[in-house]
């Protein structure tokens, strides 16, 4: 994405991001929830 930017239209960007966002989100909650049972199984 860094070496075409000029490649990619304003919308198409604002939607990578949104979707990186997500995906950063979603990833964070499944951590918690492996680090909360881990923390459980001791």
């Amino acid at each position: 994405m860094e070496d075409h930017p000029h490649k990619l239209s304003e919308s198409e960007v604002s939607a990578l991001a949104s979707l990186l966002k997500k995906l950063a989100g979603d990833v964070f909650v499944y951590m918690s929830e492996v680090s909360h049972q881990l923390e459980n199984s001791k």
